[in-house]
C-alpha cells in the first residue's frame, strides 16, 4: 500500500549523510511485519532518501508509543527522550524503595 505520511523522527540519511526533519512529508509503502505486540500488529514503513534515494525502512514500537529505524538511516538523538527515560528510571526506584519499607 502507498500511504503519504509525515516522518515520524528525525533522521540521518546512512548514505549521502542528508538530515530529514521530523515532519517532512513522503510517499511510503506501508506492510505488515509479521510481528504483533500484544495482538497489536506492527507495521514497517519505507521512505525514500529525498536527496540520493536510499531506502529508509522504520517500525512501529506499540510497546513504547513510538518508531524503530531499522535501515537506511540513523535517529538523531532527541534530549527530551532522554529526560522521560530518566524520570521513568526515578520513577521505578522510588516505587522499589517504597516496596522495601
Amino acid at each position: 500500500h502507498k500511504v503519504r505520511m509525515m516522518m515520524p523522527m528525525s533522521v540521518q540519511c546512512n548514505t549521502c549523510a542528508e538530515y530529514i526533519y521530523n515532519g517532512k512529508k513522503f510517499n511510503a509503502t506501508i506492510e505488515p511485519a509479521d510481528e504483533a505486540y500484544l495482538g497489536i500488529k506492527i507495521w514497517r514503513l519505507t521512505v525514500r532518501c529525498p536527496k540520493c534515494a536510499n531506502a529508509i525502512s522504520m517500525k512501529t514500537d506499540p510497546q513504547n508509543c513510538d518508531y524503530i529505524c531499522e535501515s537506511g538511516a540513523t535517529r538523531n538523538f532527541e534530549p527530551w527522550r532522554q529526560f522521560n527515560l530518566e524520570l521513568a528510571e526515578k520513577d521505578e526506584e522510588r516505587d522499589d524503595a517504597r516496596k522495601d519499607v
